[in-house]
């Protein structure tokens, strides 16, 4: 058996023996099939499978709890600014930890990082399903844990992007992208799905809590999710990745040296915190859009935020193929500018099947653009210092996601939240013509891509 294929086979998990330290894709990895694989191919490999649906299983948890967090947030509060500060404490963190934790990701052994930070999140979990168990929920008992799960995943994030690029072979890598971010997408669709009908059958009205059980069902049961994945990476064998020696200001800034020394890196990174700020507003306030706007319950915030995930994952889906048919220009241009005129027609919309249609042409442009950066970066990122480039990603997308939300949350306070929407929509629509002045960049990508 030849190295390149020792090296192949424990990515893959199909090797018995552990090969060497170094795992940088071969060249027989990197060169191209003749035809592009199909984005179920990567399930046929045995660490990406168990990867993906012990991740499944963990983000149906989280976002099964996401929903009832932000309700009995915004029941107790009654405002919107409390309720935007929900994902302020969740992502908030990783706008000041994300470089350590893109340094850590490049550092320590990927996987290790990831079993002590799902361990954490399993343990905010079940301290908040049971400060709501027993009465003792307010915004000074449910934030704290929030604020433990938004640091764990500051270094969560990275490593858990990072380690996608470890699990497949190379010309794998889009496809692998791609479903994850399906089962990312499903987790959010049949996650908010289960948790409004927890809502609307558990006594949380008038916003005082009568009975709590249904909101800390949800937290119990997103503690016992992370078993899931925990448990897939036991099972999961791969080689170590090449890791930097030791912590230093080169390692922690090796990320924006990268996307300084790459244009192409930098312009994907810009896409993702456009995407980021101005999709916050609509994603952070739509709990407070059903029920003031709409004139809407529990049960319909749960299925808007559904069917805004089902349009991200079909998004998320059709992303590769989209990429190769249309180009990662026309993705990113005509997407955001569908995006902005959906935002908007959203906004002055009150009937509420005609918001069902609207936020799941938003979510499919929003996951279909997000799936195609995400796989650009994997590609033209060197796999020492992916754990960087990563967190960059996500500090972009993810960390700023808390100041759009906290921005469109206080705006919302002064002008209401249909105008914040149209506004955010407007942005969206500016953001267009900045992609359009860098399309040569945005060409480049759907090399990478393929």
């Amino acid at each position: 058996m030849t190295s390149a294929d020792s090296k192949e086979q424990i990515a893959t998990g199909e090797s018995e023996v552990a090969p060497g330290p170094v795992v940088a894709p071969s060249q027989a990895e990197d060169a191209k099939p003749e035809a592009p694989p199909r984005i179920v191919d990567a399930l046929r490999i045995r660490n990406f499978r168990l990867f993906f649906f012990g991740a499944f299983v963990s983000n149906l948890g989280t976002w099964l709890q996401s929903v009832p967090l932000s309700w009995l947030v915004l029941e107790m509060t009654d405002s919107a600014f409390w309720v935007a500060m929900v994902p302020v404490s969740q992502f908030g963190p990783m706008l000041i930890l994300g470089l350590p934790g893109g340094a850590a990701a490049d550092r320590f052994e990927r996987k290790k990082v990831l079993l002590v930070t799902q361990t954490v999140m399993l343990t905010s979990a079940a301290v908040l399903s049971y400060i709501t168990f027993t009465g003792r929920a307010s915004l000074v008992t449910v934030f704290p844990p929030v604020i433990l799960t938004g640091v764990a995943l500051a270094f969560n994030m990275p490593a858990f992007q990072a380690f996608i690029g470890d699990l497949v072979p190379r010309h794998h890598v889009p496809s692998a992208i791609s479903l994850n971010s399906l089962q990312f997408s499903l987790g959010r669709v049949i996650g908010p799905a289960i948790a409004g009908y927890i809502l609307a059958t558990s006594g949380i009205t008038g916003g005082i809590i009568v009975e709590a059980s249904g909101p800390a069902t949800a937290f119990a049961i997103n503690s016992m999710s992370y078993l899931a994945v925990i448990g897939a990476l036991l099972l999961i064998r791969v080689a170590p990745h090449e890791r930097t020696q030791k912590f230093t200001k080169n390692s922690f800034l090796g990320g924006f040296k990268t996307a300084r020394e790459t244009p192409v890196i930098g312009t994907l990174i810009a896409v993702a915190m456009a995407m980021s700020l101005f999709s916050a507003p609509m994603i952070s306030l739509l709990p407070v859009f059903a029920r003031n706007v709409l004139n809407k319950g529990a049960g319909s915030y749960g299925t808007l935020f559904a069917v805004f995930a089902m349009g991200t994952a079909l998004g998320s889906v059709m992303s590769p193929r989209l990429v190769r048919q249309l180009g990662y220009k026309v993705i990113v241009i005509g997407g955001t500018l569908t995006q902005a005129a959906v935002l908007a027609g959203f906004a002055l919309n009150r009937w509420f099947p005609l918001a069902l249609g609207l936020i799941v042409i938003y979510g499919s442009m929003h996951g279909t653009i997000l799936a195609a950066t995400s796989s650009g970066l994997q590609m033209a990122s060197p796999p020492r210092r992916r754990g960087r480039v990563m967190s960059l990603f996500l500090m972009a997308f993810a960390g700023l996601y808390p100041l759009g939300a906290l921005i469109g949350g206080t705006t919302a306070q002064g002008v209401g939240v249909p105008v914040t929407m149209l506004i955010a929509a407007g942005l969206l629509g500016c953001s267009s013509l900045v992609w359009f002045k860098f399309r040569e960049r945005l060409s480049h990508v759907g090399g990478l891509v393929h």
